[in-house]
């Protein structure tokens, strides 16, 4: 239930902060960075859900079924 996009902007901004700071500093901006990612919860997405299915596209061409060693055998 954590924030995967705010997870991901602290850690951004705490790599761009730590740069060029003491080691005790570091220390008190990643703690900080890991109490903002665990502070920030979603809420409750009711309808969320979506099946793990793979749409199939639509395409002009026909699906290559042979092996491409032999596809100037299919063309014809």
């Amino acid at each position: 239930t954590l924030s995967f996009n705010n997870a991901r902007q602290a850690i951004q901004t705490f790599t761009l902060s730590v740069l060029g700071v003491s080691a005790a500093q570091a220390e008190d901006l990643y703690e900080g960075t890991l109490h903002v990612i665990a502070s920030h919860r979603v809420g409750t997405r009711p309808g969320r859900i979506e099946p793990r299915r793979v749409k199939r596209r639509t395409s002009k061409y026909p699906y290559l079924t042979a092996p491409r060693s032999s596809p100037k055998s299919l063309a014809a």
